[in-house]
């Protein structure tokens, strides 16, 4: 549980289920060659109009190239805010799940009208998503009612799918 630091207040309540390979099993499974986020250099860019809207700081946008699609879903891809000190520590090896979170937060926001807030957030883990590559993010509302909307969320990387995500927003 996520507690506000001025009220005291639940903000946030959470689960993870993870399984961990063992140091020596990981680095025979990953090999000799891995890409960390301390050697990536990717400098903030602009992304316009609709991310200024979702993060007022260009080194917390996670988003590039964003647009949306005539059938209304967002697209974009991901962009690796290397390295940052919570959504990507320098040891990192692979895209990580609060990246994944924090860019799925981002596609939704942007893809609504202002005011909305993100309610629920349920991510899937598919495949390890390494730091090389591109990234390509794509989500759409598949249930909307009243206040409500529900959206399912893509991450894709050379063809495969390595995470999906569900969220719900509030009006």
């Amino acid at each position: 549980m996520l507690t506000s630091t001025t009220s005291g207040e639940a903000v946030a309540v959470g689960e993870t289920l993870a399984g961990v390979l063992e140091r020596r099993l990981y680095r025979a499974w990953r090999g000799p060659s891995v890409t960390r986020a301390g050697n990536l250099h990717h400098p903030p860019q602009d992304g316009g109009d609709a991310l200024r809207a979702v993060r007022e700081r260009p080194e917390n946008q996670v988003l590039s190239d964003l647009s949306r699609r005539p059938d209304g879903r967002v697209v974009a891809f991901l962009r690796l805010p290397t390295p940052h000190r919570y959504l990507l520590p320098p040891p990192s090896d692979h895209v990580t799940g609060r990246l994944f979170a924090e860019a799925t937060r981002q596609i939704v926001l942007a893809g609504t009208a202002p005011g909305a807030t993100v309610s629920a957030l349920r991510l899937a883990f598919l495949h390890l998503c390494t730091l090389d590559g591109a990234v390509r993010i794509e989500g759409g509302v598949v249930t909307s009612r009243t206040g409500v909307a529900t959206w399912q969320v893509s991450f894709h990387k050379a063809r495969t799918t390595v995470c999906a995500a569900t969220a719900e927003t509030l009006r």
